[in-house]
C-alpha cells in the first residue's frame, strides 16, 4: 500500500505531497487535476511494464507531460509503499525517479533510487545518476552493470530473476485502472482466458467467462449480487459463438430468450463490471485500483451497494495482501456521502497548480458531521469542503 506520494512538475502537479489511506475518494471541479493524480500511478505502471520511452510516448512526449507554467524543472515522482514480496514477506519500499527533457523530445534520467527496509536494515537496490551507479541484489552484490544507454532508461525496465527490483516492478505493473465505457463492453471477445478486466471494459465477456470457468465460487457471488441489485435478473450467461467468440447475456424474469450484451442497460453492465472487480479472487486482483467517475450510468442505490461490497471485501482481506488500495474520482455528492471524512481528498487548482487537502484535517467539518447537521455529500456540494 502506498503510504506517501510526492510529485513535482508532472502535468498540473507542480508540487504534491499526499499521504493516501486504504480508500481515497478524490473530489473537486472539472480540470482540477484529479485525473492527473491517477495518471501518476498509471505512468509508473507504464514505466514498469513498457519502459520509460513508451510511457512518455503514450502521453505525447516529455514536453507534454512536464509542468507548463513558470519555474518548471524535471519531473520527480517519489513514493513510499508497503510491498508484499511473498508469503509472510513484507518490505517497506522507497522509490524515486527524476526525468528531464527538452521540447524536441529528448529525455534522460538524472536520478533513480530504490531501497527496501523491514526484516533488517535499509538496503539500496538501485542508485543511479545519469545512468551511472549501482544496481544490487540483496547480498550487496552487483546485479548487473547499467548499460551505456541507461541515461534514458529506468532500471525498472530490466527483468532479473530473484532481484527485489523485479518484485517491485511487478508490483507496479499489477496496478489496475478503470474508466468504464458501456459501448466498449458491448462487443464480442475471443474465447480465451484473461487475467484482468481492461480499462474500458472491452473484454468483459472474456473476463466473466474466465471467472465462471476457473473461479466459479467468485462468479456465483458476482451473479448473486447482480441478481439482488438489478430488477428481474435471474442469471448471468457467458455465451460462445461457433467461431469461438464469447459475450455476456442475461436471463430475465418473464422473458423466454436471453438478452445479449448489446441489449443490456448501460447501468447493468457498469454495475456488473465494478462488482466483478471488487469480488474477483485475490490472485486476479491488484494491490492498487484506480477507478474514475464510477457514478456514471448508475442509479444511486447501486452506488450504495458497491460501496458496501467494497467495505466487506476490504475488511475480509485487511490483514492479507488481498486488501487492495483504492483511488476513486467522482463528481457525485451522493457517492461522497457513502464514505468517511478521512477517506476524502479535496482537489482544487490554484494558479494552474493542483492542490490536495484531506477533508479530515478541517476540525469544523468533523464537528458538523458529528452533530449531523449536514451529510458529507452536502458539505462538499455546498462548498464547505472546498474544491468546488
Amino acid at each position: 500500500m502506498i503510504k506517501r506520494l510526492r510529485v513535482e512538475n508532472f502535468r498540473s502537479l507542480k508540487k504534491l505531497d499526499l499521504h493516501p489511506g486504504l480508500t481515497n475518494v478524490l473530489v473537486g471541479p472539472n480540470a482540477a487535476g484529479k485525473s492527473n493524480i491517477v495518471d501518476v500511478f498509471k505512468f509508473l505502471t507504464d514505466v514498469a511494464s513498457q519502459g520509460l520511452g513508451r510511457a512518455l510516448t503514450n502521453r505525447q512526449g516529455y514536453h507534454e507531460v512536464v509542468w507548463k507554467g513558470k519555474d518548471t524543472g524535471p519531473i520527480r515522482i517519489a513514493l513510499e509503499a508497503e510491498i508484499h514480496l511473498g508469503p509472510g514477506k513484507v518490505r517497506q519500499a522507497e522509490y524515486e525517479i527524476e526525468v528531464d527533457g527538452t521540447a524536441t523530445g529528448a529525455f534522460w534520467v538524472p536520478r533513480e533510487h530504490l531501497a527496501f527496509s523491514g526484516n533488517g536494515p535499509k538496503t539500496d537496490v538501485v542508485d543511479l545518476r545519469m545512468g551511472k551507479g549501482e544496481i544490487w541484489v540483496a547480498d550487496r552484490k552487483t546485479a548487473f552493470e547499467a548499460p551505456a544507454a541507461g541515461v534514458s532508461q529506468s532500471a525498472l525496465q530490466y527483468n532479473i530473476p530473484d532481484w527485489e527490483g523485479t518484485f517491485f516492478k511487478q508490483h507496479l505493473g499489477a496496478w489496475q485502472f478503470h474508466r468504464l465505457d458501456p459501448q466498449a463492453m458491448k462487443q464480442l471477445n475471443p474465447a480465451s482466458r484473461v487475467d484482468a478486466l481492461i480499462e474500458r471494459g472491452d473484454n468483459l465477456g472474456a473476463w466473466l467467462a474466465t471467472l465462471k470457468t476457473s473461479h466459479s465460487e467468485h462468479f456465483r457471488r458476482i451473479e448473486q449480487v447482480a441478481k439482488d441489485a438489478i430488477p428481474g435478473l435471474q442469471e448471468l450467461v457467458t455465451e460462445l459463438t461457433p467461431n469461438q467468440m464469447t459475450f455476456l447475456s442475461s436471463r430475465e424474469e418473464y422473458l423466454t430468450r436471453p438478452v445479449p450484451v448489446w441489449g443490456l442497460a448501460d447501468g447493468a453492465l457498469c454495475f456488473t463490471a465494478l462488482a466483478s472487480l471488487i469480488l474477483a479472487p485475490p490472485e486476479l486482483g491488484a494491490p492498487l485500483h484506480c477507478a474514475e467517475e464510477i457514478e456514471n450510468h448508475l442509479h444511486p442505490r447501486l452506488l450504495t451497494t458497491l460501496v458496501e461490497l467494497l467495505r466487506q471485501e476490504q475488511t475480509r482481506y485487511l490483514e492479507s495482501p488481498g486488501a487492495a488500495q483504492v483511488f476513486i474520482t467522482t463528481h457525485s455528492p451522493y457517492l461522497v456521502d457513502q464514505f468517511a471524512l478521512d477517506e476524502l481528498v479535496v482537489v482544487d487548482k490554484v494558479e494552474g497548480q493542483t492542490r490536495c487537502a484531506r477533508a479530515s484535517d478541517k476540525a469544523h467539518l468533523r464537528e458538523l458531521l458529528e452533530r449531523e447537521e449536514l451529510g458529507l455529500g452536502e458539505l462538499w456540494y455546498s462548498g464547505a469542503l472546498g474544491g468546488v
